[in-house]
């Protein structure tokens, strides 16, 4: 009976199992079907929200071999940008090419320029495949931005809008081109570096700084041979004073390398690179010895106090390295002294060990900077809330310099920079646009302090690029700084910014440009594609820049004036914007028109008048596109002087424009007054003398002892028929100077035309009394026969006709005088005078004594100086004169062993365009001088003709 039952219970039991089973299999069908559509469900949805990111929304999941392609993509991007910023950091102190007339500054930014826009390249591309534009916030970027808007806002009313953009020729670092690539590149810095790379690039500029020191070392002590030391230039940073900044700068950032190098794992190599930072650091003092005359000590102290004080605070006494610290707090000691000692009353003691001989360069000063700045301010409220205009500095030189900083003989040297970026940022840019730099330095300083006064652990980096960032603003306030050490100092700058944002407590901030819709990735897409086409296209103007400038620096160096002509057509036509080159054109056009009249035996005046115009042509172009500029209007005057009668009332319309330009040179009024006088005719005479008087007596209020007003006075009284007033005026030109021979000469002259006998003994007397003093003079010794002449002693004119005839020999340059005076004694020999017969003065009062008497008295002899411009009908022509006394020069020794071949000018100045270069020490004929420098003669050899031109006198070996 139990079988049974346990049987059935069985039974039932598996059924009740299979019924279980049954629903447990129709559930999970069910359950498969939902999980199937549910499934389904999310497919259709991902590939919805797939379809969806492929026109701008954002993707929830991200299919992972695009993830990976995209995030290699990114590694080779941010690569290439480390790369080139290295590059960048490091070429910033050492590139140049040598191969541009505009120099070292002008490679500098064209590099500069060049290495931003790939970076913008590099960066846009990766923005690309990344989908967002990240803008690292600063506390500078309302700042900065308010900068740029009002930089362009002065840029627009510029007295040179085409300068204001891409920046004034030889250093372009203060158009607005360049300022927009400081600032895209301080951004870079700020969003894309990492603390590796920043690293990295901070030793780049290390290993710069130590290859710097030890180059000017080498170079200053003239251990280099000269054959190199023509290819690489003293100073790799441009002027010598930047040069001293870069090493000043360097000062903190070989400290800080050498401290962090104590934590390095690889003891042997770190005690070699820290022996070598310290050895650097040595080389540095001696260095800023060397040129302590070029240093701006102020600015080294402050920074190098600042250092040794961080030294002693809670901060710096973390440092663990003691043998470091010694060091480095006995080598800015040393430093601070030294500068106190360069400073003081026996700075003279230091030892000279450099041999590079090198003058003091040219700059305002401050006094003169702030004389230009209140005279700006003060001009008009335009110019004194906007300036003139970005890169217009040379503009606000000329117009606002003090009028007492120059004579009315001295030549000026114009500055396109000024001394201190607010001494230059007031004029240019104006009030505000100075207020918004200082506000921004300001905002600098505070930041980086902010951080490392925090309780968080600050990088060692900070502090050196802190210390490193306050010297260069300091020389930036109180000098020039050039397009070079621009650079890099607002490089140190955006790294100090860097680390200091890194080391901050908090998140960092971004301004994200990112794909949303149709409509923002189109956006996007714009935006990107913007950097790429301005980055490429600024790339390729810069490159066409820096190719035309090539062009001009190998016309400038061609003998043949056709060939150069040429050359200078080539830069033209890859920078027609470019006024200079203009001129520099006109100029090798003039030199054609030399050769031409030189070298063809027939040559037509068709040819000549062409060409004539072709350079007005030039001239009128350069103007056109400089019209602010003093030097082109200059040319093109001088231009119209040369060119024809014609083109007289253009000359002096042209003056006009530039003493408005430069109304405190009176110079200008000198000039114009002349023009007024060549330009009088019969119709307009005393009307055209009247004002040429008129401009010599505004220049004697300008400067009341302007002896060649006088002068000008003296010709203009004498063409008026006054010869009273003008032997009193070439009289007061006498007493203002008393050097210069010319007056003595034009006295005499004077006193000879108005003939009474008192003025014929005394013209006597002052010719005998020069004749002394330059006795192979042929003016003179004209002067004298034809005074012997108007007086009847027809013998005594002979005796000086024939001593010409002595003087010129038989040298065939001067047959032309030799013809003359053979044919005045000629004439007397016939019974004929060489002067009208209404000029013979009856001396019969006059005995042979009295006029002996006045042979020999020196008692009253009298110094005169003038202009070579004054001349009579009876004087003969200068420049003959000169080459028949050139043999007579003194003769000075060139040293060329103090710095290599010496470059000789066309002028007295650096500005001077180079002529040649003297290449070995030798002996040299002197034709003038003029302040430190002296005109010689180079002679002719076999690869060119005889050149004339300027050097410098600290080359010249003193007897």
């Amino acid at each position: 009976m139990k079988k049974e039952e346990n049987t059935i219970a069985n039974f039932f039991e598996k059924r009740k199992k299979k019924v279980i089973k049954s629903k447990t299999t129709v559930v999970k069908r069910k359950n498969t079907k939902k999980a199937i559509k549910k499934r389904a469900k999310k497919t259709i949805k991902r590939k919805v929200e797939s379809k969806q990111a492929l026109f701008g929304k954002k993707s929830i999941v991200l299919n992972k071999h695009k993830k990976a392609t995209n995030k290699k993509k990114r590694v080779t991007l941010s690569g290439m940008i480390g790369i080139v910023s290295i590059i960048l950091f490091f070429g910033t102190g050492l590139f140049f090419t040598g191969q541009t007339f505009q120099g070292i500054n002008f490679e500098k930014t064209t590099s500069f320029f060049l290495m931003v826009a790939l970076l913008v390249i590099l960066v846009s591309l990766k923005s690309l495949f990344k989908k967002e534009i990240k803008i690292r916030k600063t506390p500078l970027d309302k700042i900065i931005l308010a900068f740029v808007v009002l930089y362009g806002v002065s840029a627009w009313f510029s007295v040179d809008k085409w300068h204001s953009f891409v920046g004034f020729f030889s250093d372009p670092s203060r158009g607005i081109m360049f300022v927009v690539a400081l600032i895209i590149i301080f951004y870079i810095i700020v969003s894309n570096f990492t603390l590796e790379l920043g690293r990295k690039v901070f030793g780049a500029v290390v290993i710069t700084i130590v290859l710097i020191s030890i180059y000017t070392l080498v170079s200053g002590l003239g251990l280099i041979p000269q054959s190199i030391q023509i290819l690489f230039p003293f100073s790799f940073i441009g002027s010598v004073v930047s040069l001293t900044v870069l090493l000043s700068t360097g000062i903190p950032l070989l400290i800080v390398a050498f401290l962090e190098l104590s934590k390095n794992k690889f003891a042997k190599i770190a005690i070699l690179f820290r022996t070598i930072l310290v050895v650097s650091l040595v080389v540095i003092v001696i260095d800023l010895m060397m040129l302590k005359n070029f240093v701006a000590w102020g600015g080294l102290v402050i920074g190098l106090v600042i250092f040794i004080f961080f030294f002693f605070n809670e901060k710096g006494k973390k440092i663990e390295d003691r043998v470091g610290k010694i060091i480095i707090i006995t080598i800015l000691t040393t430093l601070v002294l030294i500068a106190g000692w360069a400073k003081s009353d026996y700075g003279y003691l230091m030892p000279v060990t450099s041999k590079i001989g090198l003058s003091n360069e040219l700059r305002a000063g401050l006094p003169i900077s702030f004389e230009i700045v209140k005279n700006s301010i003060f001009s008009n409220p335009k110019q004194a809330l906007l300036g003139s205009g970005p890169a217009t500095f040379g503009y606000d030189f000329a117009k606002f310099y003090p009028s007492n900083m120059v004579s009315s003989s001295a030549s000026i040297q114009y500055l396109y920079q000024g001394d201190g970026f607010l001494t230059e940022a007031i004029p240019t840019i104006g009030i505000i646009g100075s207020i918004l730099l200082l506000i921004m330095v300001v905002i600098f300083i505070i930041k980086i302090v902010s951080v490392l006064s925090s309780r968080k652990k600050t990088s060692i980096y900070l502090v050196g690029l802190f210390i490193a960032s306050i010297i260069w603003l300091l020389n930036a306030v109180t000098g020039q700084i050039d397009g070079g050490i621009l650079i890099f100092g607002i490089l140190i700058l955006s790294l100090t910014m860097f680390f200091a944002l890194e080391n901050s407590t908090g998140k960092s901030k971004y301004y994200i440009i990112a794909p949303n819709g149709i409509s923002g990735t189109g956006f996007f897409g714009i935006v990107v594609l913007l950097f790429l086409i301005t980055s490429l296209g600024g790339a390729v103007y810069v490159a066409k820049a820096y190719l035309a400038d090539t062009y001009l620096k190998q016309a400038l160096s061609e003998n043949d004036t056709d060939q150069r002509t040429k050359k200078i057509m080539k830069a033209i036509r890859l920078r027609p914007e470019e006024g200079i080159y203009y001129t520099k054109l006109g100029q090798a056009s003039l030199g054609l028109i030399g050769e031409k009249i030189l070298s063809d035996k027939e040559i037509h005046k068709e040819d000549v008048a062409k060409m004539a115009n072709d350079i007005i042509h030039y001239a009128r172009k350069s103007a056109g596109l400089m019209p602010s500029d003093i030097m082109t209007l200059r040319f093109l005057a001088s231009v119209y002087e040369t060119t024809g009668a014609e083109n007289i009332q253009l000359a002096q319309e042209t003056y006009k424009n530039i003493i408005k330009l430069e109304p405190n040179n009176s110079q200008y009024y000198i000039k114009l007054g002349d023009l007024y006088l060549i330009g009088a005719t019969k119709e307009n005479k005393n009307e055209e003398i009247n004002k040429a008087i008129n401009l010599y007596e505004r220049v004697l209020k300008m400067n009341p002892k302007a002896s060649i007003a006088h002068d000008r006075m003296a010709t203009a009284y004498y063409q008026k028929g006054d010869l009273d007033k003008a032997i009193q005026n070439i009289s007061s030109a006498i007493v203002l100077d008393s050097k210069k021979i010319s007056y003595k000469f034009a006295l005499g002259t004077l006193y000879q035309v108005r003939g009474s006998r008192d003025d014929v003994a005394n013209a006597e007397k002052i010719f005998k009394l020069l004749l002394k003093e330059s006795p192979q003079n042929i003016d003179i010794l004209t002067q004298l026969g034809l005074l012997y002449e108007q007086t009847g002693y027809l013998d005594e004119a002979k005796k000086y006709y024939e001593q010409i005839l002595k003087i010129v020999g038989d040298d065939q340059r001067f047959q032309k005088i030799k013809n003359i005076f053979s044919g005045f004694i000629e004439n007397l020999d016939n019974g004929k005078l060489n002067i009208k017969k209404e000029n013979v003065i009856n001396m019969t009062d006059m005995t042979d004594n009295k006029i002996d008497d006045l042979k020999d008295d020196n008692k009253q002899e009298e110094t005169i100086s003038a202009d070579e411009n004054f001349s009579t009908e009876n004087q003969s022509e200068n420049k003959n004169n000169e080459q028949v006394n050139e043999d007579e020069k003194d003769i000075i020794t060139i040293n060329v062993d103090i710095e290599g071949p010496i470059n000789v000018r066309s002028e007295g100045s650096l500005t001077g365009d180079k002529l040649t270069k003297i290449k070995e020490t030798g002996e040299f004929k002197k034709i003038n001088e003029n302040d430190e420098w002296i005109r010689i003669i180079i002679p002719a050899s076999n690869d060119s003709e005889e050149i004339k031109g300027w050097v410098h006198k600290k080359f010249v070996i003193k007897k």
